[in-house]
């Protein structure tokens, strides 16, 4: 209802302020972009990461989903390959309207 919307917007008010402070100090920010290496295309995803059980499929893109969120311009680099021949990649954030950097 109305108070599950209203509660949404305030953390993603929150969140958004949050991201906004790691700006007063860095102008980009830096982090992977999986939790995990990527798993095949045809699935399974991973029910577990680092020995931690995964309950839904939206925490495999944990790291990703802030700063969709947020409207913080982002881009996942590829750094290479895991030993199985999977991409590994991370993101590169900057700050709102921030797209020149």
């Amino acid at each position: 209802g109305i108070r599950d919307i209203a509660a949404l917007h305030r953390r993603m008010a929150d969140n958004n302020r949050r991201i906004g402070e790691i700006f007063m100090s860095f102008d980009l920010l830096v982090t992977p972009a999986l939790p995990d290496h990527a798993w095949p295309v045809k699935g399974p995803m991973p029910a577990v990461i680092a020995g931690v059980e995964v309950p839904s499929p939206d925490q495999h893109a944990l790291f990703l989903m802030p700063f969709n969120y947020s409207g913080h311009p982002a881009a996942v680099v590829h750094m290479g390959f895991t030993e199985e021949g999977l991409p590994c990649a991370f993101q590169v954030i900057a700050d709102r309207n921030r797209e020149d950097l």
